[in-house]
């Protein structure tokens, strides 16, 4: 069993930087004292995101051509 958890801990680290990361259906930005969090946000096409102001102010949210 040791033997078998070791192999798979290996082929773990050597698949790592393989691994892409997963992304959800549904992503959330909160703005407070004019910081965002996350402060960078990587979403496919079609991804709902919902925004949360708790500044006293507007803000502008624009995505790159």
């Amino acid at each position: 069993m040791l033997a078998m958890t070791r192999v798979v801990l290996a082929a773990m680290i050597v698949a790592a930087p393989f691994i892409t990361p997963a992304y959800a259906d549904n992503a959330a930005v909160k703005i407070s004292n004019f910081t965002f969090e996350p402060k960078e946000l990587h979403i496919k096409a079609g991804t709902k995101v919902t925004w949360t102001n708790e500044d006293d102010i507007p803000h502008t949210v624009v995505s790159p051509p």
